[in-house]
């Protein structure tokens, strides 16, 4: 669940049509945008207008009575999710309950420009819709409480897809260039390189855990004395607590400087296979987590004939762990206004949906048979993480399922089938095997016979009716681009049950 519950009516509708019109594969229609919003045609024109005028990096143009976007070179979508959480109120009235620079309704509400009984009325809104990560806003002093792990991460994600400069925490340049050097070489130690994501999380979780300790938020989680983790040399640890204590003027222990390394020091980011390897036999909850989605993985490596090695297992264990043990078991997962997780899923959908769909069922039947609970949510996280923790899987996946037995049948001329196979092959992501047709004419009954030996054909000829049950697409002599899709579909939607009847008679 995201936060576009928090905006108006007509700002989660332009976004809607930002989301629509980027994720399609063709250009859309007024109707079919009209269906997706919900809205009238006026309403729809005037959001595009709003949109084109609005200062942001893309342009809705309309050709042919077809809409399709258009970004700036450089930008994404990324990049107007980040507009958004800038310009919309109540996001700023989040980042502005984390700073606690304001901690009176009456300047808090002339800082934004907006009335004191509107003040309450977004704080109440935002308020139900964050204490379903358990915290909340509290007044005199205006702050955020509550379960400090997830308020830390909930903000690292915000500030994250606000694509907030790391300045903007109100440090001065020497502390980020110190902290962010420290970061640096405690990846090296750890034998961790090219890896700006992690770089980039640690880096936000150090600043946001400074900025909170400033405040009196204090973690209320155990962290150990001992990791795998190596923090840095003494004297690099030495010289970021000079930094710390010379600008925030407090006593920089040990103990918060694990306070601002929680992810690594409480599991929830697992750098390497040896810090992996440590913690799993210290830390009984990711041990358990471990053993829990090593059945998980065991059932991706049955679909894969058993070919994930020990060392490709782990590597999976490691990547779910990093996606998943911070809100598992029974959390709700946090997302802010992207679902990049979910789009991932449609994007790819589109060329494997055999493999996607085998391994969405794989996933549901372990949350179901683990008692784990079940959203859409949840589990898109499930099958990115597994997506991206096993190389190649969406590819052995198709490759591992029983090739259809497919007919090229043209009247082109006698090599032209060699060519559709060698195109097929390279745009067609599905087990299909190829044969090619010799006889050169047939009477429909013997037509008829040989096609039932088959799963498809694939023909530019225009065919008699045939009492036959195979599929029969018709292309032209050079397959266009509605062809391969029509191809792709065929394969993509046969029924499971007939998938299996073809591997086990096969």
């Amino acid at each position: 669940m995201n936060l576009q519950g928090l905006m108006k009516k007509e700002t989660i509708r332009r976004v809607t049509i930002i989301e629509s019109l980027y994720y399609s594969e063709s250009f859309l229609s007024s109707d079919q945008l009209i269906d997706q919003l919900d809205c009238s045609l006026p309403a729809l024109i005037n959001d595009i207008r709003y949109l084109n005028n609005d200062d942001t990096p893309l342009q809705i143009r309309k050709h042919k009575g077809l809409y399709h976007l258009d970004f700036d070179p450089g930008s994404s979508i990324d990049t107007y999710y980040a507009g958004v959480l800038n310009k919309v109120l109540e996001f700023q009235i989040l980042e502005g309950l984390f700073f606690e620079r304001l901690t009176c309704i009456q300047k808090f509400s002339a800082q934004l420009n907006c009335s004191f009984s509107n003040l309450q009325r977004y704080l109440k809104k935002i308020d139900s819709g964050i204490q379903q990560w358990d915290f909340h806003i509290y007044h005199r002093p205006l702050r955020i409480e509550g379960n400090e792990e997830m308020i830390r991460q909930f903000y690292y994600l915000f500030f994250k897809e606000k694509r907030m400069p790391f300045k903007n925490y109100g440090f001065s340049e020497r502390l980020l260039q110190g902290v962010d050097k420290f970061i640096h070489l405690l990846m090296q130690e750890n034998n961790v390189t090219n890896n700006m994501n992690t770089h980039f999380q640690l880096l936000h979780h150090f600043l946001i855990a400074l900025h909170r300790i400033t405040k009196e938020h204090h973690l209320d989680t155990h962290l150990p004395n001992s990791s795998a983790v190596k923090l840095g040399s003494e004297i690099d640890q030495f010289n970021l607590r000079c930094l710390i204590e010379r600008e925030l003027k407090i006593p920089f222990t040990d103990q918060l400087m694990k306070e601002c390394l929680w992810p690594l020091l409480s599991d929830k980011i697992v750098l390497n296979a040896e810090q992996q390897n440590t913690q799993r036999n210290k830390n009984l909850y990711l041990a358990a987590f471990y053993h829990t989605h090593r059945e998980l993985v065991s059932r991706v490596n049955e679909e894969l004939g058993y070919t994930l090695s020990e060392s490709e297992v782990s590597e999976a264990l490691r990547i779910l762990g990093n996606d998943i043990y911070f809100f598992y078991p029974n959390r709700e997962p946090i997302s802010i206004l992207a679902a990049p997780k979910k789009y991932m899923i449609t994007l790819l959908r589109m060329k494997y949906s055999r493999a996607i769909s085998k391994i969405e069922r794989i996933v549901q039947t372990f949350l179901d048979t683990s008692h784990l609970p079940y959203t859409q949510e949840r589990k898109d996280i499930y099958c990115c993480s597994l997506i991206i923790g096993i190389p190649h899987l969406l590819e052995r996946l198709t490759v591992r399922e029983k090739p259809l037995k497919v007919l090229l049948l043209s009247d082109a001329s006698p090599k032209h089938e060699v060519l559709w196979g060698s195109i097929l092959e390279n745009f067609i992501k599905a087990p299909l095997h190829y044969e090619y047709f010799e006889t050169p004419f047939l009477e429909p009954e013997k037509l008829a016979a040989v096609a039932n030996k088959y799963d498809l054909i694939i023909t530019d000829v225009t065919m008699p009716k045939l009492d036959t049950n195979t599929a029969i697409i018709a292309v032209n002599s050079c397959p266009t681009p509605q062809d391969l899709v029509a191809i792709q579909q065929f394969f993509d939607n046969i029924a499971p049950v007939e998938q299996c009847q073809l591997e086990r008679y096969a």
